[in-house]
């Protein structure tokens, strides 16, 4: 296993959000937050990276691919 192509999967899957409907985690979370399907306190505290997630929230933010139109989110 090479540590350094693990951390790359996370942004390869939520880079290919738009092309090949991949969504991290997190980036489901907050799809469903803005839908209005959980609340900001269920996502936060099921987020695998809650202080990421509530940047995102917030709009200061964003996550690669979050949705077409829409800006994107630093990953590690």
């Amino acid at each position: 296993m090479n540590p350094e192509k693990t951390q790359q999967i996370r942004q390869a899957i939520a880079a290919g959000f738009s092309q090949y409907g991949m969504q991290t985690f997190d980036q489901s979370l907050f799809h469903l937050y803005t839908q209005g399907f959980i609340s900001i306190q269920d996502a936060i505290a099921l987020a695998s990276r809650p202080d990421d997630l509530r940047l995102l929230i917030s709009g200061i933010g964003s996550e690669v691919g979050i949705a077409v139109g829409e800006s994107s989110f630093k990953t590690d």
